[in-house]
């Protein structure tokens, strides 16, 4: 079902809602970068804004396609309109795989005796 629908190319489009969390992100994220680059420390991720984009498509389409499979309904046709929820989920595990990210980077940065104690 999914892949039928995406055989030729398909739209998605934020809500006003949604549009307007993610223009808030991405001004506050060129506002970070800003600052940091004037303090002269490194910059937040430049991607970050579009991976919260690509994240929120692929959770709407999997939540969309996935409720009506749950509730043992035959899956519809998946609706080109991104909620505001979606985004904010989009943002959780956009927040939670960077911490991982983070996490693998703290400790590969330690020593095989620091490891060891």
């Amino acid at each position: 079902m999914i892949y039928e629908q995406h055989l030729q190319k398909r739209v998605y489009k934020f809500k006003p809602r949604a549009k307007k969390m993610l223009d808030s992100f991405e001004e506050d994220h060129i506002k970070s970068v800003h600052e940091s680059i004037q303090e002269g420390v490194p910059p937040p991720k430049s991607k970050r804004v579009d991976l919260l984009k690509r994240i929120a498509v692929s959770l709407h389409v999997l939540t969309y396609t996935l409720s009506d499979l749950i509730f043992g309904r035959k899956p519809r046709a998946i609706s080109k309109d991104i909620d505001l929820d979606i985004v904010e989920k989009a943002l959780l595990l956009l927040d939670y795989a960077e911490s991982q990210e983070q996490l693998v980077i703290d400790v590969s940065s330690l020593s095989r005796c620091e490891l060891i104690k």
